[in-house]
């Protein structure tokens, strides 16, 4: 649920394995795994950041991010599926 939460951009680290956003409240970028939709805050105490409180939801900041992001996501469910297959 959306409702009266905060959507953040993501762009892709440099190292192509994660997502990075910009909080305005840190002034500095946050990490987070693949994958979009809402998120804990890793804001520090010192912030006074609101998003601690509500967290927030990563938008991707273009198509390549998109991209990247469903490719990261196939790869990992297929290594899932290989685990599952030999249990």
């Amino acid at each position: 649920m959306r409702k009266n939460k905060p959507v953040l951009l993501a762009y892709l680290c440099e190292d192509g394995e994660g997502l990075k956003v910009w909080c305005p409240f840190c002034a500095r970028w946050h990490t987070h795994s693949m994958g979009f939709g809402h998120r804990t805050a890793h804001c520090s105490l010192e912030s006074g950041s609101p998003f601690r409180e509500t967290g927030y939801f990563l938008r991707s900041s273009g198509s390549m991010v998109t991209r990247r992001v469903r490719e990261a996501l196939r790869v990992a469910n297929a290594r899932l599926d290989r685990m599952r297959e030999k249990k």
